[in-house]
């Protein structure tokens, strides 16, 4: 049972720079994408951040669609992902707050996280949890050995020496 642990781990170890890049590319794309859609359709973003009391809703599509685009490359590329994945955790949790808001369910599971099934039922089925669940992973665990910010690291501490 030891030797199949170990061999369980080394497989994992081997595996996780590849499944981090994985994640990386896929989620660095959708973020890339949704921040292109957002400048190219302003008038209409503009005008669904109007319906949600946004303030400055063109202004916020802006600064929105830019922090998407920006950190949508440098997670893609694995560059300043750690930093990056502040100002994106950020939009993604304002955005699941003010797009769900409305829903007194939602106010409720806000204010009493952790009674019955609120978590579930409003965050988990919110369509950016996923994003800001990956850039809390980011935060978290990094880009991963296969990204800039590991070559950057390598050639550190390499000269360092």
């Amino acid at each position: 049972m030891k030797k199949l642990n170990h061999l369980i781990s080394q497989i994992g170890n081997y595996a996780q720079p590849v499944f981090l890049l994985l994640i990386r590319l896929y989620f660095g794309y959708q973020i890339i994408e949704s921040g292109w859609a957002h400048l190219h359709n302003v008038g209409k973003t503009a005008a669904f951040f109007s319906e949600l009391g946004i303030p400055f809703p063109e202004l916020n599509v802006y600064f929105s669609a830019s922090v998407e685009l920006v950190g949508g490359a440098l997670i893609l590329i694995g560059l300043l992902s750690r930093l990056i994945s502040i100002p994106l955790i950020v939009n993604f949790i304002v955005a699941i707050v003010t797009v769900n808001w409305e829903y007194p369910k939602y106010r409720d599971m806000l204010l009493h996280p952790f009674s019955g099934d609120n978590f579930t039922d409003a965050i988990l089925h919110d369509t950016a949890f996923p994003f800001l669940f990956i850039a809390l992973l980011i935060l978290l665990f990094g880009p991963g050995k296969i990204s800039l910010d590991a070559l950057i690291s390598a050639d550190k501490s390499a000269s360092a020496n």
